[in-house]
């Protein structure tokens, strides 16, 4: 619990203090609150008792989607939204069937299983908000305006300085960075991902591209076929740089993070060859911990436009590097470590 309060819970303090209007519960037990084993929507200990009075949330209290397995496959649908309701929560989402479950808490309500103060608790919450927003005269939302209101020029440099300052530092040897500006480099990335996007390392590429550096990037991969390895192992050996890219996240379904075999022979080129070699991850910072001591490490914790064009910026010198490590990484590099460039 300690950890929890310390690590996991915090950037949800952070957000109550800001002000933030709205949490969402996950279908996931925290033992060391519930030793029941319910799910968090499910349970007052984590809703009630740590949600609403020790972190003082006031806001609504939505679930995650009833139709998930968390709940779907362990719960009745109707009799878990009765559950949910007394734990503390305002807002049911997608329930898996939507009239059955309104008349079990109808019914909940009539016997008094469910208090009546707890419905009209969550109805004011939700009402208040509506208000708040101006829902009780506009009752619909422009979705052609919702990019011009919320992604702003303002709000997408504060993106960007956000992930600027994320940039995490975690080895450096013999000084590389920042990289050169007086001379064009041949830079060779080899790109790991398990994401659906399917335009990884573009972004952070199109970035160096503009300094006049020359990228030829590969997507290293078991579909990968044996003619463009070879080439890629040709451009690794003949290249200034090498990159090692990482968009590597953990997420449903996806299984495993692992290292195709392809990429392991791209490092192994890279490094019988003496090349400086920088590792970039954008998701999961723990594959360090499976990574031989590289030229460069570099965290930068997610994918996407905004954190490759951080990672751009920081190789370059543009920015400051001043991350930390928000967690240890075992046998590599403990929480808080992080190298400094001004």
């Amino acid at each position: 619990a300690e950890r929890l309060h310390a690590v996991e819970l915090l950037p949800f303090k952070a957000a109550i203090k800001a002000g933030a209007r709205a949490v969402m519960t996950a279908h996931i037990a925290f033992p060391q609150f519930d030793a029941s084993g319910r799910p968090a929507t499910l349970s007052r200990k984590v809703v009630s008792e740590l949600l609403r009075q020790e972190l003082a949330f006031d806001g609504i209290v939505a679930t995650d989607a009833f139709t998930m397995q968390g709940i779907a496959d362990h719960f009745d649908p109707a009799e878990a939204a009765i559950i949910a309701a007394q734990a503390g929560v305002d807002a049911l989402l997608i329930p898996v069937d939507t009239p059955r479950t309104h008349r079990r808490l109808v019914q909940a309500v009539r016997s008094g299983e469910l208090p009546l103060q707890a419905v009209e608790t969550a109805a004011r919450r939700l009402l208040t908000m509506k208000a708040g927003l101006g829902l009780h005269e506009l009752r619909t939302v422009d979705i052609n305006r919702i990019a011009d209101l919320i992604n702003t020029p303002a709000a997408q440099q504060f993106a960007q300085n956000v992930a600027s300052a994320a940039i995490t530092l975690l080895e450096d040897d013999g000084a590389i960075l920042p990289l050169p500006n007086d001379r064009p480099l041949k830079i060779v990335a080899g790109i790991i991902s398990n994401s659906a996007a399917g335009n990884e390392g573009e972004h952070l590429a199109e970035q160096l591209t503009a300094r006049t550096h020359d990228v030829a990037s590969y997507l290293l991969s078991a579909g990968m076929s044996e003619a463009l390895l070879a080439q890629a192992l040709v451009q690794c050996r003949e290249a200034d740089v090498v990159m090692f890219e990482l968009h590597l996240t953990v997420g449903a379904w996806k299984g495993a993070l692992r290292l195709p075999p392809q990429a392991l022979q791209f490092l192994q080129a890279a490094r019988e060859a003496h090349k400086p070699l920088i590792a970039i991850s954008f998701g999961d910072p723990y594959m360090f911990e499976y990574l031989p001591p590289m030229s460069v490490s570099l965290c930068a914790y997610g994918g996407g436009r905004l954190m490759e064009r951080a990672a751009a910026l920081a190789l370059l010198g543009d920015t400051a590097i001043q991350g930390k490590l928000p967690v240890t990484i075992p046998g590599r590099f403990a929480f808080g470590h992080g190298l400094q460039r001004a």
